[in-house]
């Protein structure tokens, strides 16, 4: 859970004045810097998330904010264009590499991503200009967002719409009591899996529209991508897995991949020591919120499947897909650490965006 903030807080707010404290020398400038980084590193919690500016700075990104560049651990992500004697792999003992082609144009910018659906409401403007600084913040152009925004909780609980929420979703007769207000949420994610699956889409990015971006998101979402390539998690071209995995696979290669770029309550991979970043799979225990995820056509078409096979509770799409994927031959969920989004409702908000404040489901 994220912690209140001690006492060194009203110190935090004053750092950015602090860094453009003028320094006759280069040399200074960077001890006094590092002199800083040690301060708040030491009394930083490393749960905590903080919003300003519009990135996110957590415990690991946190010396970025000094550095103007990734952390150095990144390299071991390479893109195409480097070499990298020491690239990650899943497995130390098994260094198989799989061609890693570069992306042709996205009008994201984001590699191989064709289209970006962000989840929300008409209703929630100052989320809408959030997101949009947010796109411009990280060079991304915002004419690559979808809107989802065409369910609302009243026309999702119509009498008109219940066929098509029902069967749509394959529903049990009676969903749990209080669950209807996940109605709205669901469809959202709903529609835009059902897009990703019909257009084909190679990756398709899913966000709320809380979504924060930690500093360089940009070139750390391309590494990852490019990363999951390489090592044979994520596969553009060819068909669609066909395997039968149990449901605590740790199948890297024969699947259908899910990934989960964000994370919440301070949720990570146990092996995962706060610099190499790396992936992970967890078919069991599959999601880590759902406010930043990763479909490929195959993954979507594996979800609509399942979908159909069983009845389902009413469910935000976390809970959803902890029941879809797990059930699933053929869909296996990644985990990223560290994460690259976090949600703006869990985070200390020094950009003070009103409905980041309270619940909007």
């Amino acid at each position: 859970m994220i912690k209140t903030w001690p006492h060194f807080e009203n110190k935090w707010l004053r750092l950015p004045y602090m860094t453009c404290f003028a320094t006759q020398s280069t040399k200074q400038l960077e001890f006094v810097h590092k002199d800083l980084l040690r301060f708040i590193l030491a009394n930083y919690p490393t749960d905590a998330i903080t919003h300003m500016n519009g990135t996110a700075y957590d415990y690991y990104s946190i010396q970025e904010f000094f550095e103007h560049k990734p952390r150095k651990e990144w390299l071991s992500f390479p893109l195409p264009d480097e070499s990298s004697a020491n690239a990650w792999f899943p497995n130390k003992q098994n260094k198989t590499t799989f061609n890693m082609a570069k992306s042709p144009s996205t009008l994201s910018g984001l590699a191989y991503v064709k289209q970006i659906y962000v989840i929300t409401d008409q209703g929630l403007s100052d989320r809408h200009s959030h997101i949009k600084n947010t796109f411009r913040q990280h060079d991304i152009p915002i004419e690559s967002i979808q809107w989802q925004w065409k369910w609302n909780h009243t026309e999702c609980n119509s009498n008109k719409n219940k066929k098509e929420v029902f069967e749509s979703l394959n529903l049990v007769d009676k969903p749990a009591e209080g669950h209807s207000r996940y109605c709205s949420l669901i469809m959202k994610n709903f529609d835009a899996w059902v897009a990703t699956a019909n257009r084909n889409l190679p990756l398709a990015l899913y966000l709320e529209d809380d979504a924060i971006f930690v500093p360089f998101f940009k070139e750390k979402f391309n590494r990852f991508v490019y990363t999951a390539i390489r090592t044979g998690a994520l596969k553009i071209d060819g068909a669609c897995a066909t395997s039968s995995l149990s449901n605590t696979s740790d199948e890297w290669v024969d699947q259908n991949p899910v990934f989960f770029i964000g994370s919440c309550l301070s949720m990570s991979d146990s092996r995962f020591d706060g610099k190499q970043p790396m992936l992970s799979t967890h078919k069991d225990n599959s999601t880590r919120c759902a406010h930043a995820y990763l479909f490929t056509s195959c993954s979507a078409r594996a979800v609509l499947e399942q979908i159909d096979i069983n009845k389902n509770e009413l469910w935000t799409p976390d809970f959803y897909l902890n029941n879809i994927i797990p059930a699933s031959p053929t869909l296996q969920s990644f985990w990223l650490d560290p994460p690259l989004v976090y949600q703006g409702n869990k985070a200390k908000d020094l950009d003070n965006i009103p409905s980041f404040k309270r619940k909007t489901y």
